[in-house]
C-alpha cells in the first residue's frame, strides 16, 4: 500500500512511498494527470512528463520510462523508493 504525503491540500506537490505497479498507473492514468518523478536509490529522479512515456511490463515488475528524445530506461519497480509531483529537478 502507497503512503502519500501531500502538502498545501494536495495541490502543489505530493511524495507516495512503497510504490508498486498498481500505484504507478492508477498515478499515470489519474485525471487530471501532474508530471511526477521516478525516485531511485541515490535519491535519482527520472521525470515523467506524460503517461505516454511510461510502459509497464506485463509481469508488471518493470517499466520503461520513455525518453523524449528517444530511447528509454529500465526500472525494477522494487527499486523505486517513491514518486514526487510538484517541482521535480532531475539528476
Amino acid at each position: 500500500m502507497a503512503v502519500c504525503r501531500f502538502d498545501n491540500a494536495g495541490l502543489e506537490s505530493s511524495v507516495c512511498t512503497n510504490m508498486d505497479a498498481d500505484q504507478i498507473k492508477e498515478r499515470l492514468h489519474a485525471a487530471p494527470f501532474r508530471p511526477f518523478a521516478i525516485v531511485l536509490p541515490s535519491d535519482r529522479t527520472i521525470r515523467v512528463p506524460h503517461p505516454d512515456f511510461v510502459s509497464i511490463a506485463p509481469n508488471r515488475r518493470t517499466l520503461i520510462v520513455w525518453k523524449e528524445n528517444g530511447g528509454g530506461q529500465i526500472v525494477d519497480v522494487d527499486a523505486i523508493i517513491e514518486l514526487r509531483t510538484g517541482r521535480v529537478s532531475t539528476r
